[in-house]
């Protein structure tokens, strides 16, 4: 069985929906957005939840709580942040995690 924390790890290099992405970034593009609404369909994308969890628990932001809801890290890291992540954040399909068993493959990012 692969260890949990390798597994973990690999979480960050499933890419985003690019549909997602694109429907955030629309949403994003208008001032007065709904942060529900934005966080509804974030959580609809596992990989981008994790990483904007992530990067709302870093030391960089000094939060005294864990950051456990896209809600909270919303607020906790604003929406220009957010627009800064979903843009660096990979979303193509072609990424070479596709078509791969993140639960069995090998770290080599080798296919069946």
């Amino acid at each position: 069985m692969p260890d949990l924390n390798r597994l973990v790890q690999r979480i960050e290099q499933i890419p985003t929906l690019p549909i997602v992405s694109q429907k955030i970034l629309l949403l994003l593009s208008d001032e007065n957005v709904s942060l529900p609404k934005v966080a509804s369909l974030i959580e609809r994308d596992q990989a981008l939840a994790v990483k904007i969890l992530k990067v709302a628990n870093s030391a960089f932001y000094g939060t005294l709580s864990k950051v456990s809801t896209i809600d909270h890290a919303l607020v906790i890291l604003g929406i220009e942040e957010v627009r800064s992540i979903l843009l660096a954040f990979p979303s193509t399909i072609s990424s070479p995690i596709i078509g791969t068993d993140i639960l069995t493959e090998p770290d080599s990012g080798s296919t069946r």
